[in-house]
């Protein structure tokens, strides 16, 4: 585990990077931005050998696998001076396909092969994902440590998802049921996470060079128009957030409606199913 040189004030990194030295590629880059913030704490997960029980001599520990998520957690809270209302960041890749939706805990190189019956009928499934939007996550033993974990943190008021369209058309259902199982708001992306040691930002494109996008935050009873770029620090706002209002899951929407107008649409799980039907409500910013 790192610990800071200073304390921190309301950030904890999740990281999951290649090898001791911070990783290879954009895990390298992760690892680099978050250690760069001032002040942060960085919990860093081994990703090199996702299949092994023990990770090689030398490397971060708890390796980045499902069932180790719930540790890694642990070893956060376990970070001195954390005080309340903070934030946890998860970088992550996002992968998206026809089937199924889930953000990669790390990567090797190449998409995970799921097995998607035995991720849906084996509560001991076990693989270097974290799937979201999955049916069966009640009955998955790792997945609901790793809730617990953080559910019983209090300190934590936010779940940040850094990665590549962790929020589009098919992880929305899957942000409000985040939100419902760690009974904290979940801030995620539908565009991409583009990373140097300064700052982070969100862009249309998977390039250094491209554009930060427009988000949304929360301001009063609406929300108010952000640009995703920060340097040092976490994203000032989201492009779909997950959250709990009087018991029930809702997600809002940052996107153009058909009058070429940013809004944030707000949802419920029910008509975000809809095919019909429109958002709860719309809120311009």
């Amino acid at each position: 585990m790192e610990v800071p040189v200073a304390p921190p004030t309301d950030i904890i990194w999740l990281v999951a990077c290649h090898g001791p030295g911070g990783g290879a590629g954009s895990e390298r880059t992760w690892c680099s931005y978050a250690h760069f913030s001032r002040p942060g704490a960085v919990v860093r997960m081994n990703a090199s050998l996702y299949n092994n029980a023990r990770p090689a001599a030398g490397e971060g520990t708890p390796n980045a696998r499902l069932s180790t998520l719930d540790d890694a957690v642990t070893r956060a809270r376990q970070i001195p001076h954390v005080p309340q209302n903070v934030k946890l960041v998860l970088f992550m890749h996002g992968v998206a396909d026809i089937t199924t939706s889930y953000g990669i805990i790390h990567s090797t190189g190449a998409t995970p092969m799921v097995d998607l019956q035995d991720m849906g009928t084996n509560a001991q499934w076990d693989n270097r994902v974290l799937p979201i939007g999955w049916r069966t996550r009640t009955q998955n033993v790792h997945y609901q440590a790793f809730v617990r974990a953080i559910s019983g943190w209090a300190a934590v008021t936010q779940v940040h998802l850094y990665g590549c369209q962790l929020g589009n058309t098919l992880f929305k259902r899957g942000m409000a049921e985040l939100a419902q199982d760690m009974n904290k708001e979940v801030w995620g992306y539908t565009g991409y996470t583009v990373t140097s040691r300064q700052q982070v930002k969100i862009s249309t494109v998977h390039d250094t060079a491209g554009d930060p996008a427009i988000g949304a935050r929360a301001q009063g009873a609406g929300f108010a128009r952000v640009t995703l770029q920060a340097g040092g620090g976490p994203l000032p706002g989201w492009q779909v957030r997950g959250r709990m209002q009087g018991g029930s899951p809702r997600i809002d929407v940052c996107t153009v409606n058909d009058l070429g107008q940013q809004v944030v649409e707000v949802h419920t799980i029910q008509t975000i199913q809809s095919a019909l039907g429109g958002p709860e409500r719309t809120v311009g910013i």
